[in-house]
Parts: structure tokens; sequence; C-alpha cells
């Protein structure tokens, strides 16, 4: 009796023995009714990389995480508004030679530097578990049958942090993680993905993040000198409520985007488990 050979559905390996459940190139479950070698192997290093292709593991947890977070970072900010407004309000006060008593000043000073204390915490927070986010949903593409992948899971982290590329490169990565997550993308042309459409979503974000960041340095401009007055610093405070504006509104954009992306990979990773491409 002569066995017939049986070749992965992803990867095009023949399978060592022809029960196998999982291919031992590329690690997916296996398609045990597919005899005949595909056409052509869909397998392609991406440019970053080579080595066999990597295992998808979903994303959904650090994104809830990372949802999570945005809401916190949100309703602080909600909460340093409130109490920058108040600052200009006893500023006001003072400028208008009203009595301001000392208690007054140091409860002010006091508030405000504890808002500062949540704010840095919960930046912090929101950057490392958004890291972490990125990294996995980058990493995942490969698994998803992407192919010419620009950026390294390391790099579409790494990015953010290079001064003057993460003006931009940050943006590239993110639309290049949202085009190769849309589920729509067949396998028909390994390059479809780079034609995916794009939301409107990924552009007000990163436009309005940034606008958000050019504010706030403004309201540091306004703080320069040795010693400011009331004046200057009810300036520096209107630039920061300005900026505190704009994030809440992009954290509220890049809230949509984490949660499109991660329902994205895993309805396309389903499909491509079920086989619904070919």
């Amino acid at each position: 009796m002569i066995n017939t050979p049986r070749y992965c559905r992803y990867c095009g390996n023949e399978l060592s023995t022809p029960g196998d459940r999982y291919c031992g190139n590329c690690g997916q479950a296996t398609d045990v009714g597919s005899d005949a070698a595909p056409a052509a192997a869909p397998v392609s290093s991406p440019v970053f990389a080579a080595g066999p292709r990597r295992l998808y593991e979903s994303p959904r947890t650090r994104a809830n995480w990372t949802l999570a977070l945005f809401g916190v970072l949100i309703i602080v900010i909600a909460v340093s508004f409130g109490s920058t407004l108040a600052e200009i309000n006893l500023l006001q006060r003072v400028i208008d030679g009203e009595s301001v008593t000392e208690q007054e000043l140091m409860a002010n000073d006091d508030r405000q530097s504890a808002v500062s204390g949540f704010l840095l915490v919960a930046h912090i927070a929101l950057v490392v578990a958004f890291c972490m986010w990125v990294h996995r949903a980058s990493k995942n593409l490969q698994a998803l049958e992407v192919e010419g992948q620009r950026f390294s899971p390391g790099w579409a982290v790494g990015w953010w942090f290079v001064p003057i590329m993460n003006l931009f490169r940050p943006y590239q990565v993110t639309r290049e993680i949202w085009r190769g997550s849309d589920p729509s993308v067949t396998r028909q042309d390994p390059q479809d993905w780079h034609r995916a459409a794009l939301t409107p979503i990924l552009g007000w974000w990163w436009g309005i993040w940034l606008a958000s960041n050019f504010v706030l340095l403004g309201a540091l401009r306004a703080l320069t000198s040795d010693d400011v007055a009331a004046e200057e610093l009810i300036t520096a405070n209107y630039f920061s409520l300005a900026s505190d504006a704009l994030t809440i509104v992009a954290a509220v954009l890049a809230f949509m985007l984490v949660r499109g992306i991660t329902a994205n990979q895993e309805a396309k990773h389903l499909r491509l488990t079920a086989g619904d491409y070919f």
C-alpha cells in the first residue's frame, strides 16, 4: 500500500506522517483532507527577518489592559482639567488684588502636585501596556499571512522613542498593523494587504496626538523664566487645558484603534484557521 503524501495547507510543507495534526514547520493545525501539494507554497519571510512562520497569539488580554488604562488616563486628565481651572481662578484673584491666604496657595500647590503625580503614573502604565500590545499586534502579522512586512515587532515599539522619527514612524507602524490585520484581505495576492482600506480614525488620531504635544510645549515655554508672573502662569495653564482636551480626544480615538485592530486580528485568524481564504 502506497501512502499518499499530505501537505500543510498553510506553508506547503510535506507532513512527516499522513496523520499529523500539526505541521512541524509552521505549527498550524493541518487540513488532514488535503492530499495534493499546493501549486505554490505561500510562505515568504518578512522583510525584517528570516525563519519559520510565527504562531498566532491573541492580543486580546494586552488590548483589554491597554483599553482599561486609556479609561484611567481619561479620568485622571478630566480631574487635572478641573484642578487647572481652579488654579486659574486662584491666580486671577491674585491679579485682581483679592485676598488670598497662604493656606489657599499651599493647598493649590499640593493638589496640583498630587494630580501631576497621578498623571505621570497613568501615562507610564499606559505606555507600557500600549507598547506590549503593539509588539503583539505587529508580531501576529506574519502568522496572519502578511508578506513584505516593513517593521519588525521590536521596531514597531522602538520608533516611538526615537526623536524626530517618532513624529511619523509610529503612524506608519500603526497603518501597517491596521492593513495587515484586515480580515477581508484574501490570500489570492500576497500583496493585497498593502491596498487594504484605512480607517479615517487613524489620521485623526495621529494628527490630534501631535497637536496635543505641540500645545503642551507651548505651556512649557510659558514657564521658562526663573521668576514667573501670575499672568504667565495663567497663560501656561490655558495651554495645558488645550493640551488636556486634545489628549482626551486622541485617547478616545486610540481606544477605538486598539479595539478595532484586536477584533480584526481575531476575525482574520478565525478565517485563516477555517480555510475561508482558499
